[in-house]
C-alpha cells in the first residue's frame, strides 16, 4: 500500500512568518484581522528574504489599515474613522456587511453628537 501522507510543499524555517516552497521561493505568512495573508518575496535566498521580511510585512499591515493611528485619547469620532477605514481596505468583505458597519457608524455618530467629543479614556 501506499503511504496516505501527502508531501507538502512548504517547509518552514527558523524566522517567524517565513515559510519555504518547494521550488526554493520564500513567502511572507501571518494574519490580519484573523485571516490568513500570504506573499511572495520573490527571493530564493534566505539572507534577501530576512531583509524584506520587516518591510513587506510593515506594507502588508498599513495596506490592511492597521496603523497606529489609533492613541489614548482618541475621540469616539475618529475611533469610527479609523474604523472604516479599516473596512474599506478589506476586500473580503460583502457589501451587506460594509453596509451594516456604516450604519452602526452613522448610529453611534448620531448619538455622541449631541454630547459633544469625548474622549475614549474618559
Amino acid at each position: 500500500m501506499e503511504n496516505p501522507r501527502k508531501k507538502s510543499n512548504w517547509r518552514k524555517t527558523k524566522v517567524q512568518n517565513l515559510v519555504r516552497h518547494r521550488n526554493g521561493t520564500y513567502y511572507l505568512r501571518f494574519k490580519v484581522n484573523g485571516k490568513s495573508v500570504w506573499r511572495s518575496l520573490k527571493t530564493k535566498l534566505l539572507e534577501v528574504a530576512k531583509r524584506l521580511l520587516p518591510k513587506v510585512l510593515e506594507d502588508e499591515r498599513e495596506r490592511a489599515g492597521i496603523a497606529s493611528e489609533a492613541h489614548d485619547n482618541m475621540t469616539i469620532e475618529e475611533a469610527i474613522r479609523l474604523r472604516e477605514k479599516q473596512l474599506d481596505n478589506d476586500a473580503s468583505l460583502k457589501p451587506a456587511t460594509r453596509h451594516y458597519w456604516q450604519q452602526c457608524h452613522r448610529a453611534l455618530l448620531k448619538s455622541w453628537s449631541g454630547l459633544g467629543q469625548r474622549n475614549l479614556g474618559t
